[in-house]
């Protein structure tokens, strides 16, 4: 009953409202363990045609198992971006020059992330296209681009996905200015630290152009990858240091490239490193629903 699953909910928050308050009910520790299933164990990552929405809820979303998936992108505006297989620059520059986007320097951390700066979009086209390194590769994140062009049309969301009440939320209350589908875009060898979703959430990502590697560790792995004092490795490309990370070296990472034109779904707590192997244009949301609430 919704009483009973606003309960749960609310204990789930904080459990001091249960042990304070109330008598704990007998159905309460079932009921609480349903709202949160376990991670399924994972030795692999499947390659599916796009799935029906009963298939996909049932074989990766409920059970919090990563997934590629095929056949999401037909009809997308989007594809108009892409030229022989690489970002058509003058098309971008012409349809978004003119945004202010925000931009990270992969050589540089930033405690657990790397630095950032804004930019005009034309100025970062430009450093991109005229293969501008200096000392950093610029890599653009979390471009709010269908806040900015709601009525651009550069994708549809895929009914798999479409259960997502963190932007529902937002779509709701347009004051907060504020959403998180994003669009990220940047050349061979960018890349985003090791890191879990914002809000626990759920991700999609999908590759307009070009290839990402993804590095993932299942949440049971968790414990294994943290250093003395809580922290995580900032890159996992490279040597990590075990006296830092003494349990690193046991720890078993699930690693996929996946291709132009393909879907993937990042669950809910799994943490995960991508890295750019070629020139990358592609299509983000962070949603939450009845899931992984």
């Amino acid at each position: 009953t919704f009483a009973r699953t606003l309960f749960c909910i609310l204990v789930a928050m904080d459990p001091c409202v249960c042990e304070s308050r109330f008598v704990r009910p007998c159905w309460f520790e079932n009921a609480l363990k349903n709202l949160n299933p376990p991670t399924a164990s994972c030795d692999a990552i499947d390659r599916i045609e796009n799935p029906s929405y009963d298939e996909f809820w049932s074989s990766y979303m409920y059970p919090n198992k990563p997934v590629l998936i095929r056949g999401l992108t037909e009809g997308w505006r989007s594809m108009e971006w892409i030229r022989e297989g690489r970002p058509d620059f003058s098309r971008m520059r012409q349809d978004f020059g003119e945004d202010v986007v925000c931009v990270a320097k992969c050589g540089r951390r930033h405690f657990s992330d790397q630095e950032r700066e804004e930019m005009r979009m034309d100025d970062y086209l430009n450093f991109w296209e005229n293969g501008l390194r200096s000392q950093d590769l610029l890599y653009c994140k979390d471009w709010h681009f269908a806040h900015h062009h709601p009525n651009y049309g550069g994708y549809r969301l895929p009914e798999h996905f479409s259960e997502d009440w963190l932007n529902d939320y937002y779509d709701a209350h347009p004051e907060l200015g504020d959403d998180y589908r994003f669009c990220y875009m940047g050349a061979a060898g960018t890349w985003t630290p090791l890191h879990r979703d914002v809000l626990r959430s759920y991700s999609w990502s999908t590759n307009i152009c070009g290839r990402k590697l993804w590095i993932f560790f299942h949440p049971d792995e968790d414990h294994l990858l943290r250093g003395r004092r809580g922290e995580l490795p900032w890159d996992v490309q490279v040597p990590v240091d075990p006296a830092a990370f003494p349990g690193f070296q046991s720890a078993r990472a699930l690693r996929v490239v996946q291709e132009p034109g393909e879907t993937i779904f990042v669950p809910s707590g799994w943490l995960h490193q991508v890295v750019n192997l070629d020139d990358c244009v592609s299509i983000n949301h962070n949603w939450i629903n009845s899931c992984n609430l």
